[in-house]
């Protein structure tokens, strides 16, 4: 039974390696910003930046909070924008489509 659960252990183990290798692009996150960021800019950048950027490209943080008047009034004005561009006579349009093709 000892033989059985141990092995189990090391099958679960050898799949989370793989996954947080898969997730963090490495064998290991870096512990310091000196072994993933290059600064090529004259432009310093503070110490708390370059710990973030360690993380790389795809790395974001979550905003605090999110204002959902704000994203829907976006939305909306996207919305109206688009509608206003989009020519008077939209199925005469997508009927020349439909033809070219």
């Amino acid at each position: 039974m000892q033989n059985n659960v141990d092995q189990k252990v090391s099958k679960f183990v050898k799949a989370h390696e793989k996954k947080l290798k898969g997730l963090t692009r490495n064998s290991s996150v870096p512990f310091t910003y000196k072994d993933a960021v290059v600064n090529i800019l004259s432009y310093k950048l503070p110490e708390e930046e370059l710990d973030i950027l360690k993380f790389g490209r795809t790395f974001s943080t979550k905003p605090l909070h999110l204002n959902k008047s704000h994203i829907f009034t976006t939305f909306e004005l996207l919305h109206q924008d688009l509608k206003r561009n989009l020519p008077e006579n939209s199925k005469a349009n997508e009927a020349e489509v439909k033809s070219s093709m």
